[in-house]
């Protein structure tokens, strides 16, 4: 299906008791991103249905063959925002191992910048990009955290125009908000959002 971003959210406890590690304000830096590549590793478990897969052919110790629907990653490509998606994205690509990745880099302007105000969309500076190959393909979007979804919805207009096949937003928590103006900047596109849960609302500064 076109032009509506359609949102998986995670039930699984797992993810969520990794989810909950994170947002405990007692969780050090160190174990704070040990935490987010795990649950990088997590959401690509939580994505893979969605991704392009293909049947392989194996010989098994005692000579009989197996014939398995495995994933297919040479027709992924995946790109991080720099810098809080890089453990995500380690965490990631040791399920989707063969993904072509990309990066952009995303600052937002805070409010003596001409930045945040209630109710507005929140501008982003966007001084990097190193895209891989999208026509044709699966493109994943992986940002930790999706809020204002200026930074993804920005992204995604660029990456629109490419061609992807279908494009995966994966998240660990997004708003209602971010994830209707990624749906906007996605129309035409068959999209996904995978996240392990929805915030209602946005703070005055524009966080989750």
């Amino acid at each position: 299906m076109r032009g509506q971003l359609r949102v998986h959210v995670s039930g699984n406890p797992a993810l969520h008791t990794v989810l909950a590690r994170l947002r405990d304000r007692a969780t050090g830096r160190g174990e704070f991103c040990r935490l987010l590549e795990l649950a990088g590793a997590m959401l690509a478990y939580e994505a893979a249905p969605l991704l392009p897969r293909r049947l392989i052919r194996v010989r098994t110790p005692l000579g009989a063959e197996a014939v398995e629907e495995a994933l297919d990653t040479s027709r992924v490509s995946v790109v991080a925002v720099l810098r809080a998606a890089v453990p995500m994205l380690h965490g990631f690509l040791r399920v989707v191992e063969e993904a072509s990745v990309g990066f952009v880099a995303a600052r937002r302007l805070e409010a003596g910048e001409g930045g945040y105000r209630p109710g507005e969309p929140l501008p982003v500076e966007t001084p990097y990009w190193r895209l891989p190959p999208a026509r044709g393909r699966t493109l994943v979007l992986l940002d930790p955290m999706l809020a204002t979804g200026s930074t993804l919805a920005g992204i995604a207009a660029k990456l629109r125009a490419r061609e992807p096949e279908r494009v995966v937003v994966v998240s660990l928590i997004a708003t209602r908000y971010g994830l209707s103006r990624v749906g906007e900047a996605l129309e035409g596109v068959e999209a996904h959002a995978v996240v392990a849960a929805v915030d209602p609302e946005l703070d005055e500064n524009g966080f989750i």
